[in-house]
């Protein structure tokens, strides 16, 4: 049995401290003296019930506290509040946000400690949203008894509110010393109203039992005014939740999350991106195991969520299917489908889900029904035949990942596990008639998986003989378990699980987590085999050891988990096999790395984690640096300005000189101090009556630089985006905004405009002709030369965190670096009742007869048509766009145009105008609107060079509406320009503008249409020149 061995961390304490702080100048009284309700029976129990002690109350101002927590909130670097946040827990709150496996609970069970130290406070009140983690609280406080009491002389009385117990609470009431009492939410919230009372007034907590002296339980708990600390904030935001923790009276309300939703009062902040660099927890690896090339046969369907609406609209599923892509992939993504959706349009009109219409969706029961008779349950997959081979790869990763780390650190003395999660026992433990244990679908595959890892390991030449013969000296059944409910006769069972709520998809049995917190110090023991877990993902909270360094979840992807939190769970900084942490600085990060085995992509997983830790660095205070002042923009009355790079130079160096910012680029208190008066300056500056401002305000507008005067305040407001998330919206907003372009009347009405204009406005229709046999003979033959399909395998994609990330690497989800990947071919036959009709879809797509399209399937290569059976989907899709393709060549080969005699009225470029957004456009003086919408790099340089050249008489980007019709489809043509050379000719040219003009970059698509094109201008306008260019100085060349 390994024991952890604790030890003073400075970030652990720093975060306490923060929180006792923040009451400096409070007088230490230990517990008020009250006479405690002794119930019907005062007489009989007078002597047991008269005395109790209570905390003290808040002797400090409003102002004072106030004045306190944004002492604290400024050494901090932390946005200063500008109130005292009240809830209905409390009417004083502080936030306090740590990282998941930073050692979150040991720093709240430190801070009763030392509150108790300091102000004699001494009732506490730990509440938690959920079974797993108060008993995860428990067994920490039992974990920590023998150290803290080595720190401070004493010990915390502490225990879990039982209904069935009552008497604790008399204890907790009367005697002195530090008490802590645990409950989770559902102890006091299930049908609660105020001022209820009676024995169907809800939970116990709130009846009068006559075992407890006909009183009522939260009564005597209030009377304590105990400080509340609640483990996960975020989790109990209900109404419900909120109106039931207002009869506890408390004064003080301590809210500690790695992922707060609220905001009260922050007075410390150690985040994701703080825990990770200061190498705190684990460095991640994530490892994605994903299906290419689905077939789009078997009717793939995962029900994973409902979401209601109270506005009358009925109920929607959230259901992941497989979705057919315009060049014939299938992948699978989550649509929400109400009563009367029909998948086969949903899915983009694949034929697996004809005749799926969605009929009924019952909430209650967690189904979804459709019209063929088919039902889902949430939760289970349907339709996926390649899943049990992805799961195989995903244990054989997780094996390897595991041995990969267990060599490196088993001369260390660490024991590495691994945890799997799994929906369903049965997939691990399966019992015959005379209940005798049999192994799993999942078991047995990891039975074979392990010993052909050992049958490698063999192979290997290695030196580290001491972990071979650890690795060697179980069997294979040996080394895993499982961790489940456990039936009246033993047997493993799946848990009781809630399927709603703040719990939704977390058991309720609370032996469970007993079992896995019992065991927790055996499975860090290396004497112990087990090194491979088998869990139930509803257990997952209740998994906190420190040395799961590999996590791999045997289920569909369920993006109602959030990424963190399914990474939370292998987090902590590992343990030796003495109990000691393993975070010397030099090495941590190569000791402590957790892989993920993910049942997605990597990039999906790594993205999605990404986002969620972007999420919530939101109020990350930013560092107040040139560049960053470079990402914004402010208000001018000319419209919005990006901020220059000397404007940005500027700014800073005024704010270091001030003393605004610290080395680190860090806001400084002395700017919150000031910020009144740099407002007065600004204020009294603008309105040229800074003479009559007062003297400081005076030294701040004198030391402002002189050349962003003009805008000052829209440059302190800058400043204020670094810490203000608020003002960072207003700011950034501008970047975001669209702008409708406005026609430049002298531009369009310019002679050469509408000279170009009126040779280019012709509408007109094309003629073609090929020959039929030609078509099914050159469709052959591009079938037979260029056709190719997935066969679907298994990829492993896989990455891992950079080294020192900031916060622009996490928002542009680019923390990650990418490793090499490998896959492996899924060889089952692709089977399936999903009848094709091939010729029929064919024809469909092609706009052929039944008749050609059956003769050119007949005509190709045996090996060509057998693709169909690898992948069906793919062998149509990319079927029918090789030969609409040839199509096209053909008709372009005799391809005229003939004018109709209409026009394209001059208003199209009024009535056709679109708001654009502020980023891709360009303010424009040349142009027929003020701004021009530029699609890339190319367009933008393009333009910016139109404007620059003294022949461009007048340009416009050609409106939407302005069509081509081609036998590919419209066409739009980029850009109309009328040049003018020395005084004497006008030009008058069309471009298509792409970055590469090569034919070989350029999709045969866009080729078909240019040529169309070429032919149009040949036809209708012949004394217009039209050319695909890559930028001004081509165009020049082509003029001549």
């Amino acid at each position: 049995m390994t024991k952890q061995i604790f030890k003073p961390l400075d970030y652990q304490a720093k975060a306490a401290q923060a929180v006792v702080d923040c009451f400096a100048g409070q007088p230490r009284i230990e517990g008020v003296q009250y006479q405690i309700d002794p119930g019907k029976d005062a007489a009989a129990q007078s002597s047991m019930f008269e005395e109790g002690l209570r905390n003290a109350p808040l002797k400090l101002s409003d102002a004072d506290l106030l004045a306190n927590i944004r002492k604290v909130q400024m050494a901090q670097h932390l946005p200063p509040s500008g109130e005292l946040a009240t809830s209905r827990a409390a009417p004083v709150n502080l936030d306090v946000e740590m990282e998941t496996g930073t050692g979150k609970t040991y720093v709240y069970i430190d801070t009763m400690y030392r509150l108790f130290a300091e102000y004699g406070w001494s009732k506490f009140i730990i509440i938690v949203p959920s079974i797993a983690i108060r008993e995860g609280v428990k067994k920490t406080l039992e974990d920590t008894e023998g150290w803290f009491h080595s720190l401070y002389g004493h010990k915390i009385r502490h225990f879990v509110y039982n209904s069935g117990q009552l008497n604790k609470l008399t204890s907790f009431s009367e005697d002195g010393g530090l008490h802590c009492m645990i409950i989770n939410t559902q102890a006091f919230t299930a049908d609660v109203r105020a001022g209820d009372t009676g024995r169907g007034a809800g939970r116990i907590i709130f009846d009068t039992p006559d075992s407890f002296q006909s009183r009522r339980p939260i009564d005597v708990i209030a009377g304590n005014r105990p400080i509340l600390i609640l483990d996960e904030p975020q989790r109990m935001e209900g109404a419900k939740t909120q109106a039931a923790m207002t009869h506890f009276q408390s004064p003080l309300a301590l809210r500690f999350s790695a992922t707060h939703k609220t905001r009260y009062n922050l007075v410390h902040r150690l985040d994701a991106l703080d825990a990770y660099n200061r190498k705190l927890v684990k460095k991640i690896q994530v490892k994605g195991v994903t299906t290419k090339g689905l077939p789009g046969l078997d009717g793939y369907l995962y029900l994973s969520n409902f979401r209601t609406f109270t506005d009358g609209r009925k109920p929607e599923a959230r259901v992941m299917i497989e979705h057919g892509l315009k060049g014939g992939q299938v992948k699978r993504k989550p649509v929400w489908l109400r009563d009367g959706d029909k998948l086969e349009e949903k899915s983009g009109g694949l034929a697996e889900y004809t005749g799926y219409t969605v009929s009924n969706i019952d909430v209650t029961q967690r189904t979804l029904e459709f019209t063929n008779g088919e039902m889902l349950e949430e939760g289970r997959v349907t339709g996926d035949t390649s899943e049990n081979a992805v799961r195989r790869v995903q244990i054989r990763e997780t094996i390897r990942a595991h041995f990969e780390r267990e060599r490196l650190l088993h001369a260390r003395g660490i024991k590495v596990l691994s945890l799997f999660f799994i929906d369903e026992v049965a997939k691990y433990r399966l019992y015959d008639e005379d209940g005798e244990k049999q192994n799993g679908l999942y078991a047995q595959m990891f039975e074979d998986e392990y010993q052909r890892a050992l049958d490698e390991l063999k192979e290997l030449d290695t030196t580290d003989q001491a972990w071979l013969t650890y690795v060697k000296r179980d069997r294979p059944d040996e080394v895993h378990d499982g961790y489940f409910s456990i039936d009246k006769k033993g047997r493993m069972v799946d848990p009781s699980v809630n399927k709603t709520g703040d719990e939704k998809g977390e058991a309720r049995d609370e032996s469970s987590y007993d079992l896995i917190l019992k065991n927790k110090g055996r499975l860090l023991s290396l004497d112990e085999p087990v090194r491979f877990i088998f869990s139930h993902s509803a257990l997952r909270e209740g998994w906190d050891n420190p040395n799961v360094f590999t996590i791999c979840t045997l289920k569909q992807s369920d993006h109602e988990i959030g990424k963190r939190q399914e990474v939370g769970r292998g987090l902590r900084i590992s343990v030796d096999a003495d109990g000691h942490r393993t975070d010397d600085k030099s090495v941590v990060h190569q000791i402590n790395v957790l892989t993920v085995i993910a049942s997605e992509s990597y990039d999906d997983f790594a993205k999605a984690l990404q986002d969620e830790m972007a999420d919530a660095l939101k109020g990350r205070q930013r560092e107040a640096t040139a560049a960053y002042f470079q990402t914004l923009s402010i208000t001018t009355p000319t419209g919005p300005q990006e901020v220059t790079q000397a404007q940005a130079s500027e700014l800073e160096y005024w704010l270091i000189g001030e003393r605004y910012i610290d080395p680190a680029r860090h806001i400084t208190a002395k700017w919150h101090e000031s910020r009144d008066t740099i407002a007065e300056a600004v204020s009294a500056g603008a309105s040229g009556k800074i003479e009559e401002a007062s003297t400081e305000a005076q030294a701040v507008w004198a030391s402002f630089p002189y050349t962003l005067q003009e805008q000052a305040a829209e440059y302190v407001a800058l400043v204020d985006t670094v810490f203000d998330e608020t003002a960072l919206r207003r700011m950034t907003g501008n970047g975001r905004k669209t702008v409708m372009p406005e026609v430049r009347r002298k531009n369009l009405e310019k002679e050469a405009f509408l000279e170009l204009w009126n040779r280019i406005n012709q509408k007109a229709v094309y003629f073609t002709d090929f020959d039929t046999e030609k078509l099914i003979a050159s469709a052959i033959a591009r079938l037979d030369s260029d056709l190719t399909v997935d066969r679907q395998r298994i990829i492993v994609t896989g990455a891992e965190l950079s080294t020192g990330i900031g916060v622009e690497d996490v928002r542009s989800r680019s923390a990650f670096r990418e490793e090499r990947s490998r896959s492996e071919y899924h060889e089952d036959a692709v089977e399936s009742e999903v009848r094709f009709d091939l010729i029929g879809q064919l024809a469909s797509l092609t706009r052929l007869t039944r008749q050609t399209a059956g003769r050119i399937l007949t005509g190709i290569n045996a090996s060509t048509f057998a693709m169909f059976g690898q992948n069906p989907e793919m062998f149509l899709r990319k079927a029918a766009e090789l030969i609409r393709r040839q199509k096209v060549a053909l008709a372009i080969e005799s391809l005229r145009y003939e004018k109709t005699g209409q026009t394209y009225d001059v208003s199209i470029f009024e009535t056709d105008r679109y708001e654009i957004p502020l980023e891709g456009a360009l303010e424009a003086s040349n142009h027929v609107y003020n701004y021009v919408a530029v699609d890339s790099k190319n367009e933008r340089s393009f333009a910016q060079e139109l404007e620059a050249a003294e022949e461009v008489i007048v340009y416009a980007k050609l409106p939407r509406g302005f069509m081509i019709p081609t036998p590919g489809g419209s066409y739009n043509p980029d850009w109309a320009i009328a040049l003018e050379f020395a005084g004497e000719r006008q030009i008058y040219f069309v471009a298509e503008t792409k970055a590469d003009t090569s034919s070989e970059q350029l999709r045969m698509a866009e080729l078909q249409s240019i040529d169309s094109a070429e032919r149009y201008f040949r036809d209708v306008s012949p004394e217009v020149q039209f050319k695909k260019i890559e930028g001004y100085d081509e165009l020049l060349e082509a003029i001549g």
